[in-house]
């Protein structure tokens, strides 16, 4: 997806500049051009090669983006990550809360009891904090459980997938939409839509894999811990 979108800017580029004549004649003269133009011609593989970098680059791009809007600014202030949700005394209230609310459900109040009693007797400490709590308990597993460490893992992969996915689709949405109305297509906003409605399956399993990989934390945490 990411080489299919650099190919058609770069070929709504080029046509942007044959727009303007004199700038595309001033392109053609630089020598950078010329040295670029010799080497696709003399050497296929650097089509292959190039456009291998660019998906690269595009693919960590994207994940910077979904996870700056999709995780930092929608999960973290607006749903909670599932560390502190799943430890609430209640369930949140509100829009998204409701739309989302198996993601914001707290475990029972009897298991946060167990739970916090055989951190507490592990670690020494309180499990207040949502991220000491998650990330101890990660470690842990990571220590003395590798079976559902490996699980747990299985999860950050795919829900990292997902998300990346998710947003994948969402700019692919927003460059097209672009494109589109600039070369004035009818009904420029048909492929957004269609992208955007795409994305959601992909960002409600992120979301779904997401509490995921924290239940499997914290409840191979707990059966260990209770074993000792």
């Amino acid at each position: 997806m990411a080489m299919l979108l650099s190919l058609d800017a770069t070929h709504f580029v080029l046509g942007m500049l044959a727009y303007q004549q004199p700038m595309w004649g001033s392109s053609q003269q630089l020598r950078i051009f010329h040295a670029v133009q010799e080497l696709v011609k003399g050497s296929p593989w650097f089509i292959s090669v190039s456009s291998a970098l660019l998906c690269y680059i595009t693919g960590h791009l994207v994940s910077a983006i979904s996870s700056f809007f999709g995780e930092r600014l929608f999960v973290e202030r607006t749903l909670g990550y599932p560390g502190r949700n799943l430890f609430l005394k209640n369930a949140p209230t509100g829009f998204w809360a409701t739309i989302f609310r198996k993601f914001v459900r707290p475990y029972s109040p009897e298991f946060q009891k167990a739970f916090n009693k055989q951190f507490k007797h592990i670690f020494g400490i309180d499990g207040g904090n949502p991220n000491d709590r998650f990330w101890l308990a990660f470690e842990y597993i990571a220590h003395w459980c590798p079976s559902a460490f490996a699980r747990s893992m299985h999860f950050l992969n795919l829900y990292g997938f997902n998300r990346n996915i998710s947003y994948s689709l969402i700019l692919a949405a927003v460059a097209s939409c672009v494109v589109m109305w600039l070369r004035k297509y009818p009904c420029p906003l048909l492929i957004p839509l269609l992208l955007i409605v795409a994305s959601l399956p992909f960002y409600w399993n992120y979301l779904k894999l997401l509490r995921r990989l924290n239940d499997e934390v914290f409840r191979s945490f707990y059966i260990h811990a209770c074993r000792k």
